[in-house]
């Protein structure tokens, strides 16, 4: 479907070569005026000009091989060029009049050009001097009887072939010898009824850098009639080579290439008239699909980039579709419109399926979800499936239901957080998403902690247990000294090769452990490098010689280590090993030989073997446990810097949002100002302690009090993580927390024993104590409504229309992705609405703009590109749309004035804003 309307880079003053001043071949056949057709709209689409106006002087004799071109080119495949992307051809004439004054006037692009309308121009505009279209040359031309470019208007007016199908733009060069603004000719310009003009080429810059000329086309002298014009630069082109075609240009925006379109762009040339080229919405929805909906079936509608309006009868589906767009995007987040999508939801669509295809930066973005299907596609890439939170974090969208505005959300603090954290979301979810991983840290690294202290208690206690077990052994190592001394020195050494034995299992533990290492080292090394394709950087040889000589590295680093692992038992290690043993194994038969000579001593040496026994086990796990210590042992320190680190994280989300406060503030237009609590404020923390250790039979004003110590007149949560800290580690000691207490005041004295008693009881669990610390402050934001820079109120005892209007007026202006507001005249109090009609024709090159809505006013002098007209379908069983466009449509006008409120009000409205 025609997407409403949208920018043409126009030049409305090209000639042919049958102008007298033409510079090139004469083209008289009926080939050599093909062939240079062809050129010239193949030079268009070189220029990227969408649309020309062809006017030679007082001659229309070359205008339908152009236009024939434009209607037959092909692309570069050979095909026929679709019709909406086919170069758009206005004819028109240059006039010269006996003002004196030079004019342009364009007929509607669709206008049959046959011969009797040729005529019935000439006739009208008094052309008599024509050369036959068949010559080379259109006659040498003189002034246009007409003294008013009114009675232009009078006289083709009255022609039905070409009543309001065209439209005369004068030249507007200032005191130009053919210009209607030159002295003396005031008159002319305030009583005219064009309402736009025309400069030759490279005549703008200097025009515009002169304050009285930007003044009368401006609208802003009362001699003038204050009368604004739309203003065209044209490049006046008459060269065979176009050097000049398209050099000034004019960008204009309309629906249908016709005069009135060109009428409706300069009555409303700040939304419709650009002399640089547009700077549209960078993210905008461009088609929605809904199919087995109960109300609105099967539809597929297309956006324009800019702003939407569904306009219709009550309960003809207009919400339904802003509902249906708002669920893809993913606004079922929001809480307070959760319950209300999700009822819609589950009433409306049943089996069906909600499509949307969404341009950001140029990329398609395909979303489709159903009850049981939510899924994305990111241009040529598969479809993956997505969440809600995901959707809105990328496209970054607005939405709003009937009176969420105003009156249906009465808790304007609510609603300027979700508008705060949506101006900064991505930043805020890198920042939440640090905030996460540094608790789930704080969490896994208590944890170590906690083993860490526990393995240095075991390791204490092992140690006192190994001391025993020695002393007991040299003791029974005395009762043998009356053994013969042969065997008694073979019977105690046993004692020295346990220790022996010992360390070389130690040591083989030790590489086993590292050999672990290096084969996890290993694993790690084989990841898969990105493909990196050659259109995707601009240096790909050297790049990837960069990454080829890394891979050389990588893979030496391979080699070594696997050769380390290979080797990690030298055969000298395997010989002095073998050595060793070979040693221990004759001790061990010597011992074995001397045990059985010595049976009066038997029960002390079994004795002793016990105790050796016990004696290695003991030591081999407090060796592993010192080997545990050793890699845990700083852990206290990283514990130290994660809670630093968390109160850093949250100072960085003051800025971030305090940042996002003042600009939000800025772009509410000096009626709203937003006061920002510091985030150290730590007031919901210590009542959810209270509420959760006190209970509802203490005395939290006790436990509150407390606490007045602890943060020495100072919320701050930098204080609080010291003392959650503190109290952990010594939970987690399982040492006494009173001294802790006791610092900050609080005692057994101070409160009451059963407080007393629960705050204890509380502080014993250490988890608890480190969940409690995870809780962040949160921020208040003071809302304070502005009428004028002296008269200030609280913002909730501002008007609803007061308070909608100003947050409206910061939706406009921030550069998101879609705002969707579902009649925002429910919510806005009449005077509010002209205001906010400025700030939509400002606000729809910054963002895409899709409301429904009942108010004229809205749509008209806001100046929707597209309207969609909603209606029940023939069985009243759905809604439906019946018909779309702008309001340079008559069918679309017409439409607006018989549904929407205010209609033909709205239309004369905008006639009188524009002076006309």
């Amino acid at each position: 479907m025609n997407q409403g309307a949208k920018y043409y880079r126009c030049d409305f003053q090209v000639h042919t070569p049958r102008d007298l001043q033409f510079i090139g071949n004469e083209y008289v056949t009926e080939d050599a005026r093909k062939e240079y057709s062809n050129r010239f709209v193949k030079a268009c689409r070189e220029k990227h000009v969408d649309a020309v106006a062809i006017t030679d002087h007082h001659d229309l004799a070359f205008f339908n091989y152009i236009k024939s071109a434009a209607q037959n080119e092909e692309d570069d495949n050979g095909l026929p060029v679709d019709a909406e992307k086919r170069i758009i051809v206005f004819p028109g004439l240059e006039l010269t009049l006996d003002l004196p004054c030079q004019a342009l006037i364009l007929f509607d692009a669709d206008l049959d050009i046959n011969e009797t309308v040729k005529i019935k121009i000439y006739t009208a505009l008094g052309i008599q001097n024509h050369n036959p279209d068949s010559h080379s040359k259109a006659a040498q031309h003189s002034r246009l009887p007409f003294k008013r470019i009114n009675d232009i208007y009078e006289k083709l007016n009255t022609i039905e072939d070409l009543k309001y199908r065209f439209i005369v733009f004068p030249n507007l060069k200032e005191n130009g010898g053919d210009s209607i603004l030159r002295e003396g000719f005031h008159n002319e310009y305030a009583n005219g009824v064009f309402v736009g003009g025309y400069l030759d080429r490279g005549q703008y810059n200097t025009q515009s850098s002169r304050v009285g000329w930007n003044n009368v086309v401006n609208g802003k002298v009362e001699a003038y009639g204050f009368r604004s014009m739309g203003l065209f630069q044209t490049s006046d082109n008459r060269t065979d080579t176009f050097e000049h075609l398209g050099v000034s240009s004019t960008w204009v925006k309309w629906t249908e290439p016709t005069a009135e379109a060109l009428r409706q762009a300069c009555l409303a040339k700040k939304s419709r008239i650009l002399q640089q080229e547009p700077n549209l919405p960078v993210t905008h929805i461009q088609e929605f699909k809904v199919s087995g909906s109960n109300f609105l079936k099967d539809m597929h509608l297309d956006f324009n980039p800019q702003f939407n309006v569904a306009i219709g009868g009550r309960g003809t589906g207009k919400s339904s579709l802003l509902q249906y767009i708002s669920w893809a995007l993913g606004k079922d987040i929001d809480v307070p419109k959760r319950a209300d999508l999700e009822n819609f939801i589950k009433n409306t669509l049943n089996n069906g399926l909600v499509e949307i295809t969404v341009n950001k930066t140029g990329i398609p973005h395909y979303i489709r979800r159903s009850t049981s299907l939510y899924e994305m596609k990111i241009g040529n890439a598969d479809w993956q499936s997505t969440n809600s939170q995901n959707v809105a974090t990328i496209i970054r969208s607005d939405s709003f239901s009937q009176k969420e505005l105003s009156k249906h959300d009465k808790d304007k603090t609510n609603q300027l957080n979700r508008i705060i954290e949506n101006a900064v979301q991505s930043d805020l979810e890198s920042i939440r998403r640090k905030i996460e991983e540094n608790g789930n840290k704080i969490r896994e690294v208590a944890t170590i902690y906690e083993s860490y202290l526990a393995n240095l208690k075991t390791a204490k206690d092992l140690k006192i247990q190994i001391t025993s077990l020695t002393i007991q052994i040299v003791r029974l190592n005395e009762l043998l000294n009356e053994m013969p001394s042969e065997d008694q020195v073979v019977i105690k050494s046993n004692t020295l090769i346990n220790e022996e034995k010992n360390i070389i299992s130690i040591s083989e533990y030790q590489m086993a452990q590292i050999a672990n290492q290096i084969e996890h080292i290993i694993n790690n090394l084989n990841f898969k490098r990105p493909e990196y394709k050659s259109e995707a950087i601009q240096n790909y040889a050297a790049v990837k010689t960069f990454l080829n000589a890394q891979d050389q590295n990588l893979t030496k680093i391979k080699k070594g280590l696997l050769y380390s692992l290979q080797n990690i038992s030298s055969e000298d290690s395997v010989r002095y090993k073998k050595a060793l043993t070979d040693l221990h194994e004759e001790h061990d038969e010597r011992y074995k030989e001397a045990k059985e000579r010595q049976q009066t001593f038997e029960s002390t040496i079994k004795e002793i073997e016990e105790l050796r026994a016990r004696l290695r086990i003991l030591t081999d796990d407090r060796y592993r446990i010192t080997q545990l210590i050793e890699a845990e042992k700083g852990v206290q320190k990283e514990l130290n810097q994660l809670f630093f680190a968390r109160n850093e994280l949250n100072k960085s989300l003051y800025i971030l949002f305090k940042k996002a406060v003042d600009d939000i503030a800025s772009k509410s237009e000096r009626t709203l100002e937003i006061k920002l609590s510091t985030l150290t404020n730590i007031e919901d923390i210590l009542g959810s302690f209270i509420e959760n250790v006190t209970g509802s039979k203490g005395q939290p004003q006790r436990t509150q009090a407390f606490f007045q110590g602890l943060l020495n007149g100072n919320n701050t949560y930098k204080n609080l993580l010291k003392f959650w800290l503190s109290l952990y580690k010594k939970t987690a000691s399982t040492e006494s927390v009173d001294n802790i207490l006791a610092e900050y005041g609080l005692s057994n004295n101070s409160l009451l024993e059963t407080d007393w008693e629960r705050i204890s009881e509380y502080f014993s669990n250490s988890s608890t104590i480190i969940e409690f610390a995870l809780d962040l402050p949160t921020y208040n934001l003071e809302l304070i409504y502005c009428k004028d820079d002296k008269s200030k109120i609280p913002f909730q005892d501002a008007s609803y229309g007061q308070q909608a209007g100003s947050i409206l007026t910061i939706l406009l202006n921030q550069e998101f992705g879609p705002l969707i507001i579902d009649q925002p005249e429910d919510d806005l109090d009449n005077k509010v609405i002209h205001q906010i009609t400025e700030n939509i024709v400002a606000a729809k090159h910054k963002r895409q703009l899709i409301f429904s809505s009942h108010n004229a006013n809205i749509a008209v002098n806001g100046d929707a590109e597209l309207i969609l007209v909603f209606d029940h379908n023939s069985d009243k069983s759905a809604g439906e749309v019946s018909s779309f466009g702008s309001i340079d449509m008559d069918g679309i006008k017409n439409q607006v004035k018989e549904i929407m409120e205010g209609g033909k009000v709205a239309f004369e409205m905008r006639k009188t804003k524009y002076g006309f």
